[in-house]
């Protein structure tokens, strides 16, 4: 029988059993340590009884809470007054008073996100441009049709002979005569 060597840098994963390996992944997987309860509550504590024997570490439910004040307080038919109530509670619910009761009408209103002042190469289908925008653009496209004109001439053959010094930037159109 052939006896295993052990490799200097320990026995490799491969060398293990199909079972033992498996047990190896179940433990990588494993959980590690236990989740923070630091912010949690004992269940044991809740209470939906509130007497004289209750202790500080009990917290009652809301329907225990109620359950013990019902039969101590006994709200006034007109209901309370403002006066009854704390100075802090009296200030809120002087905000509350003159805070705004609705949202403004925004329905004529639109993002401005979308605007732009600018017309160029890179404007896009989503973007409006101001009116001046529009009105700088045609500016522009109208500069350079005047300057196109002026590069431009339309004329006889005997008014192109008469021309002493023709321009290489003007393109000359003679017209046939009719």
């Amino acid at each position: 029988m052939a006896g295993y060597e052990k490799p200097s840098s320990g026995i490799p994963r491969n060398d293990l059993a199909e079972d033992v390996r498996a047990s190896l992944g179940k433990a990588d997987t494993a959980l590690q340590q236990h989740q923070d309860i630091s912010g949690k509550e004992d269940k044991n504590n809740k209470t939906n009884t509130i007497n004289s024997s209750s202790t500080t570490t009990q917290y009652a439910s809301a329907k225990g809470v109620w359950d013990a004040i019902k039969g101590f307080f006994t709200k006034p038919v007109t209901g309370i007054p403002k006066s009854d109530l704390a100075s802090d509670v009296q200030t809120s619910l002087g905000k509350a008073d003159t805070a705004l009761q609705q949202h403004q009408d925004i329905s004529g209103k639109e993002d401005k996100s979308n605007k732009t002042n600018t017309i160029n190469e890179s404007s896009t289908d989503v973007q409006y441009p101001t009116a001046k925008a529009v009105n700088d653009a045609l500016k522009v496209r109208d500069d350079r049709i005047s300057d196109l004109e002026d590069a431009i001439w339309h004329g006889t053959q005997a008014e192109y002979d008469a021309i002493e010094t023709k321009s290489d930037s003007i393109l000359y159109i003679v017209e046939e005569a009719v």
